[in-house]
């Protein structure tokens, strides 16, 4: 998973973890958010844009793991 410039998002309602920067400039990772309402909702309800934060990058959730626990 590499962080990738947030022009190519998916705005397809896939969830994907944001890079976000404040209005002071402080970064940090918002996870499971999702393209709606011409916005990014994060995994709480809350659009990113509304708390101060400009989305600067995503990238893919991780896969989830198997039922059997093994990472095949």
């Amino acid at each position: 998973r590499v962080w990738q410039p947030i022009e190519t998002a998916p705005k397809d309602g896939t969830k994907v973890d944001l890079w976000v920067v404040d209005p002071l400039g402080e970064g940090k990772r918002i996870p499971d958010c999702s393209w709606g309402w011409g916005q990014w909702i994060g995994s709480k309800g809350l659009a990113a844009e509304r708390l101060g934060h400009k989305a600067t990058h995503w990238m893919p959730l991780p896969t989830p793991p198997t039922a059997g626990g093994g990472d095949e």
